[in-house]
């Protein structure tokens, strides 16, 4: 159904990846640039949406 960039960032790096899920009921999974999957780090998660061509920097 979707899918895009994600920048995971915890205990101190940033992991850079894709976002993906089939169904708006589906739990979305992520993996890194080389496709392999990247757990979400233990704890409450901060999600932050950005628009198509916006640059991310931190």
């Amino acid at each position: 159904m979707g899918g895009g960039d994600v920048q995971i960032f915890a205990e101190g790096r940033v992991v850079e990846g894709r976002w993906e899920r089939d169904d708006v009921a589906d739990w979305f999974t992520i993996t890194d640039l080389d496709g392999n999957p990247v757990p979400v780090p233990p704890g409450r998660p901060w999600i932050a949406f950005f628009p198509n061509g916006r640059q991310l920097t931190w």
